[in-house]
């Protein structure tokens, strides 16, 4: 079923509602959108009807590519913050109740990046949604991780001295690796705990003349602001941590320097609402303040209270990638804030946040990036029990070459030291 949902007079909000004719399994799943949406998301349809549930997905409304909509319309920056799925939702329930003859048994939404952040401003903002919902990579606090994806050209425009050709990018991420590699007992190329690697950029500042084995002072200045992320000029506090050490060879630079075209939508179309506006003129004072006030509102999703999700015995499961550039200390940030808001006790029983080593943005990777989630969250929801261990897998051409188990934080997979190392059964989550 196709419908057009106007919760205000601007508003023109696409849905389709996909429903099996047998099979059902009395469920219902709402699919995420990625980058700026506008379109439906297809493929989560097929693969969810697949499964037998009724499901639904939209495109947040409007169909323009990037942020050029958001201009001069209020109303739909409201839809894309988190109206337009809660009201897809409610119809596409009620849609499900009409046809079957009854209401699903329980709800769930998963997504990732945007679908990530929208699912979070979803049981922060319409707690009673969803049952159980996972929330891949959300940047809770978009307008900050849009803010530090502007930072690295940003500080390139202003002094192109300290740019990083690919070759030393690649000679960073193989002296990071030697320090840091083996932290799970294992060398495999992948830096299982980044916050426990201690790689300083001065070391590898050339002593004499510049080669292709060292950095320059302002390169390795650079490489120290990337890491730090951006922070408020006149203070020096942080806005955004960058990434984490360990995937520096993902990494890429231009002169001129080309920001991260999302990034500049967001400070264009919503924030400036000019677009000719030019990042170079960025103020990581001023501008971040505005952002703060004018955008942050409508689009974040960092409300620590969950107490209303919590008490109807709402369930979040959080996945990350440790080689993004999406910095988990900000998802373990805000779930510290959680406990500390909604209680310790309630929140370790309604949450659980895996880190995946050596994972991509939402997936992709050297690292063991396949593993089920939707099934997950369905039976945590039905049985009450918390999953502590994932079985996950690193898939090559349709091939499954080696398997992990992912841990709940703050446990994570080690190597028993014995058996082979591509059989998740001989890792132990500690």
């Amino acid at each position: 079923m196709k419908a057009t949902l106007t919760p205000s007079e601007d508003s023109d909000i696409k849905m389709e509602v996909w429903l099996p004719t047998s099979g059902w399994n009395g469920n219902y799943h709402t699919v995420g959108n990625s980058g700026w949406a506008g379109t439906i998301q297809y493929r989560g349809l097929i693969d969810t009807i697949q499964r037998g549930y009724a499901t639904a997905s939209t495109d947040t409304g409007y169909t323009q590519p990037g942020g050029t909509w958001a201009i001069g319309h209020p109303e739909k920056v409201k839809d894309y913050g988190g109206r337009a799925i809660h009201e897809i939702t409610v119809k596409a329930k009620a849609v499900a109740k009409a046809f079957y003859g009854k209401a699903p048994a329980a709800s769930f939404m998963t997504g990732c990046s945007l679908g990530g952040l929208q699912t979070m401003k979803a049981i922060q903002d319409y707690p009673e949604d969803f049952d159980a919902v996972v929330a891949g990579s959300p940047h809770f606090n978009m307008t900050r991780f849009n803010a530090y994806q502007i930072w690295p050209s940003w500080l390139l425009s202003r002094d192109p001295d300290k740019f990083i050709p690919k070759e030393k990018l690649d000679l960073i991420h193989k002296v990071v690796l030697g320090q840091c590699d083996g932290s799970d007992g294992l060398k495999d190329g992948i830096v299982d705990d980044p916050l426990t690697c201690d790689f300083k950029s001065a070391s590898l500042i050339c002593k004499g003349e510049e080669t292709s084995e060292c950095l320059t002072k302002k390169q390795a200045e650079f490489l120290q602001q990337l890491y730090d992320g951006p922070v408020l000029q006149s203070t020096g506090q942080s806005i955004n941590p960058g990434p984490l050490l360990g995937n520096e060879s993902t990494w890429s630079f231009s002169i001129p320097p080309k920001p991260v075209g999302v990034a500049l939508d967001l400070f264009k179309y919503l924030v400036f609402e000019d677009p000719n506006w030019d990042f170079r003129t960025m103020d990581y004072d001023k501008d971040i303040i505005l952002t703060e006030k004018k955008v942050a509102p409508v689009i974040n999703a960092d409300n620590p209270d969950l107490s209303a999700y919590f008490d109807r015995g709402g369930k979040l499961m959080m996945y990350i990638g440790s080689y993004e550039s999406t910095n988990y200390t900000a998802h373990l940030g805000y779930i510290d804030r959680v406990r500390k808001t909604v209680g310790a006790k309630k929140t370790d029983s309604s949450v659980r946040v895996f880190i995946v080593p050596g994972m991509y943005h939402c997936g992709g990777g050297i690292g063991a990036d396949t593993f089920e989630k939707l099934g997950t969250i369905e039976q945590w929801h039905k049985t009450g029990t918390a999953p502590d261990v994932i079985d996950a897998s690193h898939v090559e051409d349709g091939k499954v070459l080696f398997t992990r188990p992912l841990c709940a934080y703050p446990k994570t997979a080690r190597y028993n030291g014995s058996g082979d190392p591509s059989k998740a059964e001989n890792f132990t989550c500690r």
